[in-house]
This record gives C-alpha cells, sequence and structure tokens, in this order.
C-alpha cells in the first residue's frame, strides 16, 4: 500500500524532530510535577474539582494538549523502532535522527539507493499505520 505524499512528509518531520519532542516531552512533564500548591500539599475544593495536588497533576498531564500529542507520537516512534528489523531501524537513525543523505545512507547501509528508498517506503508506511493514518 502506498502512504500518500503528505502524510509521508508529516511522518518524515516527526522522525526528525523525534529528539527534539523526547526532550520538550520530558520538559513539560517536569514542569508539571514541580509544580506546587501554595501550601505545598492539599487545595481545599467543593464540587468535581480534584483537591489533592497529585490528582491534579495526572489531570493535567492527562488533558495537556501539548504533552497528548507529543506522547503519542514519541510513543509510537519507540513502538515502530522496537518492532523493526536493524537494518530499517539503522536506516531511520542515520536518515533522520543523524540527517545524513540519502546517498550516504545507502553507502553506509552498502545498498544501492533503489533499495534505500524501498526500505524507507515500508519503514514509512509502518509509521503510518502506527500513527493511524492507514
Amino acid at each position: 500500500m502506498k502512504v500518500p505524499k503528505h502524510i509521508q512528509k508529516y511522518i518524515e518531520g516527526e522522525l526528525v524532530n523525534f529528539s527534539a519532542n523526547k526532550k520538550a516531552l520530558a520538559y513539560a512533564k517536569q514542569n508539571v510535577y514541580m509544580k506546587q500548591n501554595a501550601d505545598g500539599y492539599v487545595t481545599l475544593t467543593r464540587g468535581k474539582n480534584v483537591s489533592r495536588p497529585v490528582e491534579q497533576k495526572v489531570v493535567v498531564l492527562m488533558s495537556d494538549q501539548n504533552i497528548v500529542c507529543l506522547e503519542q507520537s514519541v510513543r509510537a516512534i519507540e513502538d515502530v523502532l522496537n518492532e523493526l528489523p536493524e537494518k530499517y531501524r539503522q536506516l531511520i537513525e542515520l536518515r533522520y535522527f543523524k540527517a545524513h543523505s540519502t546517498e550516504w545512507v545507502a553507502s553506509e547501509l552498502n545498498i544501492c539507493l533503489r533499495n534505500f528508498f524501498k526500505w524507507r517506503d515500508k519503514v514509512i508506511t509502518r509509521f503510518a499505520v502506527r500513527f493511524g493514518f492507514m
């Protein structure tokens, strides 16, 4: 199955930004963890509001759109990387994480450019399925 070009570009962008997204996710979570109320422990509230600091932090972690999007992206990429054969994982690492040219990656993996693009397309398809695009 062929991945549409716009989805391929999106996935490649996520792969290029994987390291930065992982750091941003850790930073955003750390900011939530480090926040405290004025008294440091419990806020007395009425109704359905969450009153305990830990519960408040869990609600923020689950409802903050930036954190949720980053977490979904990072988790999807890590899941697919863990399932990939070593040669495909190397292709992703060299091309997207280390930003080497297609020619350099192909020569490093001892494959022709045609095989590079075949492998890349297979991997992009796996990412597209995991991201829920296909």
